[in-house]
Parts: C-alpha cells; sequence; structure tokens
C-alpha cells in the first residue's frame, strides 16, 4: 500500500509530496510557454498552474495520485514535478507520469535519476507486478527517455487525450514488469557509482583505505563488472576488477571446500573471487551487497588456509555525478 506522505531520496534528488504552499517557487520555473507543448495544462499561466497545484494537492490527500515535487540536491532547487498515479492495488499495477521539469534542470540527468528512484520504490516497496508509463507520440524526447530506461513500447490509443491549445494526442503507451527489473538495473548502472564512508566502515584486519570507489557496469551472465579504484594511507592509487556472480552461478577454485563455505554464508547476490595476499594467507574472499535507502553495505569476508576467516565492513554512499 502506497504511503501519500512518502519521501524518496537519493544523493542527487528528493521527492516531497506537493503542497497548496509551493506555488511561489513552482511560479519561478514554469514561465516558459514552450516547456508545456506536450503537457495537459499551460502551467506558463498563473491560473492554470493554481488549480493544477490545487488538484495535486487534493488527488494526493484522497490517496488517488502521489503527486511529488522534484528537488535538485545539488543546488538545493525545486527542479519541476512528478506523479505515482492510475493505481490499482488487485491489479498490483500503478503509472508514472505527469512529470515536468523547468528548463535550467532538462538535460542533467535529473528526469533519468527520478525515474529509476520511483521504479526502484514501486518494484521493491510496493511490490508492483507492473509499472507503466504514457506520453504523446509526438513527443520524441520522453520517448527516447522511456526507452533509455529499458520501458517497453506497447501500442498506440488514437485521440486519446486533449492537450494545450485543443489538440487532441496521440497516446503512446510503455511499460516495465517485475521480471524486467532486475535486468534493466543491471543494464542501464542502476547501482552506478559509489564512495566510501571512511568514518563508518569496519576493519577487522588491515589498514582502511583513505578512499575507495566501487563503478558497476553491465558485465557477463546477467552480471556486473565491477571496477574498485582505491587509495590507501600513503595516497597511493590502485585498482581491483572482477565480476558479480548473480543467481546462485559460482566460479571455479581449486579448492571447492572454501567455495562452498562461501556459497553457505552468501545467500543473496554476491561477488565471489580468489584472492591471495602477498604472504600467501587467504585464498579467497567473497563479498556480499546490501543497498538500502541510498546507502551500500560491502561485506567482505575472507577465507585463510587455516580454514579461518575475518571480515570488513565498509558503507558508501552513492557518487556524486
Amino acid at each position: 500500500m502506497i504511503n501519500f506522505n512518502k519521501i524518496l531520496e537519493t544523493n542527487q534528488i528528493l521527492l516531497r509530496p506537493l503542497k497548496q504552499g509551493d506555488y511561489d517557487i513552482l511560479k519561478k520555473i514554469s514561465g516558459d510557454t514552450g516547456l508545456w507543448t506536450y503537457f495537459t495544462n499551460d502551467l506558463s499561466d498563473q491560473d492554470e498552474l493554481k488549480k493544477w497545484i490545487e488538484t495535486g494537492v487534493k488527488e494526493t490527500k484522497i490517496k488517488k495520485r502521489l503527486v511529488f515535487l522534484i528537488v535538485d540536491k545539488q543546488t538545493n532547487s525545486i527542479a519541476g514535478s512528478t506523479s505515482i498515479g492510475n493505481i490499482s492495488e488487485r491489479d498490483k499495477r500503478v503509472e508514472i507520469g505527469w512529470t515536468w521539469l523547468g528548463r535550467e534542470f532538462q538535460g542533467k540527468g535529473i528526469n533519468d535519476a527520478v525515474k529509476y528512484l520511483l521504479l526502484k520504490y514501486c518494484f521493491d516497496e510496493l511490490n508492483c507486478e507492473r509499472v507503466e508509463f504514457k506520453t504523446d507520440i509526438l513527443n520524441k524526447p520522453a520517448r527516447n527517455a522511456l526507452k533509455r530506461i529499458g520501458a517497453v513500447e506497447e501500442g498506440v490509443l488514437r485521440s486519446h487525450t486533449l492537450m494545450t491549445h485543443k489538440r487532441r494526442r496521440d497516446t503512446i503507451y510503455y511499460s516495465i514488469l517485475r521480471h524486467e527489473w532486475k535486468e534493466i538495473q543491471m543494464k542501464n548502472n542502476f547501482l552506478g557509482k559509489w564512495d566510501l564512508i571512511p568514518d563508518k566502515s569496519e576493519y577487522e584486519r588491515g589498514i582502511p583505505p583513505l578512499k575507495a570507489t566501487y563503478e558497476f557496469i553491465k558485465g557477463k551472465n546477467n552480471g556486473f563488472d565491477v571496477f574498485i579504484n582505491w587509495m590507501d594511507e600513503e595516497g597511493k592509487e590502485f585498482e581491483v576488477e572482477y565480476q558479480t556472480v548473480p543467481d546462485g552461478q559460482r566460479k571455479k577454485y581449486e579448492n571447492p571446500q572454501v567455495a562452498d563455505e562461501v556459497m553457505s554464508e552468501f545467500e543473496s547476490e554476491f561477488i565471489l573471487n580468489s584472492y591471495t595476499f602477498k604472504d600467501g594467507e587467504v585464498i579467497a574472499f567473497a563479498s556480499r551487497i546490501i543497498e538500502s535507502e541510498g546507502k551500500m553495505k560491502v561485506i567482505q569476508r575472507f577465507f585463510t588456509a587455516g580454514g579461518k576467516h575475518f571480515d570488513n565492513i565498509q558503507y558508501y554512499q552513492k557518487a556524486v555525478l
């Protein structure tokens, strides 16, 4: 069930419910008449903007549609609005849409960040089976953006919606299904880049790095290629590269007993890789990655030749791009 007081947040953006008092700040970014060619209201008109806000606040209050204000955290500025609507709890289906951004906030990746954040909420918290989108068939930028995040084009409803200037649009529908979500996360580099939070990290063995960055990109067999850039206490940088192993797959170890022990310790998606310190003590390690609310926890478990193990726990936050 949707929480209509929900606030969603990453390092880049914050989404919070629209309020009646948001008129003055929205007026500053909605005055460009060119923004509303593909919108159902011309919000450059102040009376239209007031009505639009009243409708959004009312529909959020009666739990018909959750209307968000988009905050660009890099500039601490209001960037626009988006919504979750056409909610069907029985069918586990919602629509993401009603999205617009002020001109100065376009082309900065905010739209994609908003879509990914809402998709994550819809699939991972609301357990939706389907998330749908619709737009004007003439709105090529919006259509390209939907294709870019992995939405599947479904079909066109002719003469479907009355637009500004009395034009009737043909509406094109897109959707993402639950089983497609995991692949889309990987394909669109959803995990992206993460920066170490040194003060929270715990090291049972070894000296913690001054900084570290994890970067995930699409890899083979529906996994990730992982690149880690470390800087040690002397300021020397070095890189590590390996692959995630999803869906119960694992790489072969020379010592299968150690690999089986790793498998039993990490039951969800994890990274496995053989590893050797210069003294030869460690023969294998596994990392479990847990992402939640804009933070990432990495548990590194090192297995020694003597059958013992030790853990390093690191915390990361989403890198600001």
